[in-house]
């Protein structure tokens, strides 16, 4: 049977105004429509899978969407089990129904959804670890964001009563022990008043400057012996 496209295209949408198919249902419909375009007819076969693979849905979504309208009497057909289903697109289906005839019209929409949503939850977890690891990052630059530089370290330093110049090295080295031990103290505990830190451990530092240096006063004067003519 041929018969004429516009008139199918017209019709469908008499229908949808008065009952709204749903937009996968109308995506399936039109691609049926366009099958029975191309060959001319309105009876041809074609398998779910590749209804499914044209229309970029799920097999679970086109075999509700062509349940559907063959509910409201738009197609019929005759579904095989690993065989492509045998379609028969109808030109005389009523444009008016009740409500008891009806699906849900958001059904098909609502099941697309939800197999959308189960294929994003594992990108969803990826997201939410990366996120985790972005705002622990985040946290421990905001700790360490009052490091100070070397210079402003032995100018704090150099202020202090208790500074001496010969202590310079001892404390460049215990800015670099910080460092190096991620800005903690010797005890392996966050810094978070550096200043208050470094008063406190200047008088260690020169009292273990002194203790290990060796003046010139502390070397024993070693004469050496005499020795007779022959």
């Amino acid at each position: 049977m041929k018969y004429s496209y516009l008139e199918f295209t017209r019709r469908i949408w008499e229908f949808n105004e008065n009952r709204p198919l749903g937009l996968s249902a109308i995506s399936v419909y039109f691609y049926l429509l366009k099958i029975g375009s191309d060959t001319g007819y309105t009876k041809f076969t074609v398998s779910d899978s590749k209804i499914s693979r044209e229309l970029k849905m799920t097999r679970k979504t086109v075999k509700v969407c062509k349940e559907r309208l063959r509910k409201f009497g738009i197609i019929s057909y005759q579904s095989r089990n690993g065989i492509p289903s045998d379609f028969q697109l109808s030109s005389d289906y009523p444009l008016i129904f009740k409500d008891a005839f009806g699906e849900p019209e958001v059904q098909s929409e609502i099941i697309e959804v939800k197999e959308f949503k189960k294929k994003l939850e594992p990108k969803l977890v990826e997201v939410n670890s990366i996120k985790k690891s972005t705002q622990q990052i985040s946290s421990s630059v905001e700790r360490n964001i009052n490091i100070p530089s070397i210079k402003e370290f032995l100018e704090y330093a150099q202020k202090l009563e208790t500074y001496e110049p010969q202590i310079d090295f001892e404390i460049h080295s215990k800015y670099d022990n910080w460092i190096n031990n991620g800005w903690k103290n010797s005890a392996n505990r966050p810094i978070t008043d550096w200043k208050s830190t470094l008063k406190s451990v200047l008088p260690y530092l020169k009292n273990s400057t002194q203790n290990n240096s060796l003046s010139i006063n502390s070397i024993p004067r070693i004469t050496p012996p005499k020795l007779s003519n022959f």
